[in-house]
């Protein structure tokens, strides 16, 4: 997917075409086919990149539960491959 040509799409869209886009992919991640597709592919100390929202930008973190709901990161320490 060419995100450089969907953003620009974006920038021109409507407010009304932006909320339609939104109720999508909205409807799509919460189809209970892909939160089962994660967690069957999650496991405790696995490395993974995540989007930060707010940032707009990829971390580096590795898994610390494998239980989705309740997944959370730790930061990895000086000098580690994470």
């Amino acid at each position: 997917m060419e995100f450089a040509m969907l953003l620009d799409a974006m920038n021109q869209a409507s407010g009304f075409e932006l909320y339609r886009l939104r109720a999508a992919i909205d409807r799509v991640l919460a189809d209970p086919k892909w939160i089962i597709a994660i967690r069957s592919q999650l496991r405790i100390g696995q490395e993974i990149e995540y989007l930060m929202p707010v940032q707009t930008s990829f971390v580096r973190r590795k898994c610390a539960s494998s239980e989705l709901k309740k997944c959370w990161f730790v930061k990895p320490t000086p000098g580690s491959t994470c």
